[in-house]
């Protein structure tokens, strides 16, 4: 497995102005983890942590007050056609079908041929599930087939770094582990060009079973408390395999929430 390092946080701060003469919002505080080919990383921790506000950084949304992100050797200053993002709520096109949805990213793209583009879609609409829903808009599709469309639609510009910012949490439990599980399938079956995904979630058994690495930060201001390895390989990742994992983690969050949340004395 190559072990070539993809993306690098280096020493990230990120602050918001507030009106007034408020000081600013600090919400990230001295990130620092890179992330290696071949590798899924989750980032997990309690509202306010600044989990979006990473991510939105990583994809070139957002720009560090301080420190620098640096992707396949090159800083990230805007957004990048190497890196593509699920949202949470589907974010999908009303007017367009699931094929026009699925091809929006790749009309700029003057490589392809209308041909190779048709082409490209048609693998992604086989490959995730939905076939037969070609010609549906999303008004007609279930949460689930919307999210698959949102899927395909990132995967379709053949991104190396695939951001997910909780691309299950609005749906139910068994579509959400049905579409996890086919996530990580086509993507370990080297399906798909991606090369590492970074994932930001709520659900922390999700991301026990999905990843590698998995990221908690801390709040006010976002900061890594702890890096958690997951050494269990994924075919063993049953309950009763991983249960210690989640309580280990579910615990020092719940730990690091009351300590947050506790008033202070003066």
């Amino acid at each position: 497995m190559d072990n070539k390092t993809l993306l690098t946080v280096e020493s990230v701060y990120k602050e918001f102005p507030i009106k007034g003469n408020h000081p600013n919002l600090k919400v990230l505080k001295d990130i620092n983890f890179s992330v290696e080919t071949n590798e899924f990383v989750s980032i997990i921790g309690q509202s306010g942590a600044g989990k979006s506000t990473l991510l939105r950084s990583i994809a070139g949304l957002l720009t560090p007050t301080q420190g620098k992100i640096v992707f396949e050797n090159k800083v990230i200053s805007k957004p990048d056609a190497n890196i593509s993002m699920v949202f949470q709520h589907f974010a999908l096109f009303p007017w367009l079908t699931v094929n026009q949805n699925i091809a929006f990213g790749l009309q700029s793209n003057r490589d392809l041929s209308p041909t190779q583009r048709d082409h490209r879609v048609a693998n992604l609409v086989k490959m995730i599930g939905l076939s037969g829903y070609e010609q549906s808009y999303p008004r007609e599709l279930s949460g689930g087939m919307k999210q698959r469309v949102g899927f395909a639609r990132a995967l379709a510009t053949e991104p190396s770094l695939l951001l997910l910012d909780e691309p299950f949490s609005a749906l139910d439990v068994v579509t959400s582990k049905q579409l996890a599980n086919d996530l990580i399938t086509i993507w370990l079956d080297n399906q798909i060009a991606t090369k590492s995904i970074v994932m930001i979630t709520h659900d922390i058994q999700q991301a026990v079973q999905l990843s590698d690495r998995i990221i908690l930060l801390d709040t006010d201001p976002g900061r890594i408390a702890k890096i958690y390895q997951i050494n269990v390989a994924r075919q063993d990742r049953t309950i009763r395999n991983i249960i210690d994992i989640i309580e280990e983690i579910t615990n020092e969050l719940i730990a690091r929430t009351n300590a947050y949340q506790k008033p202070k004395l003066i």
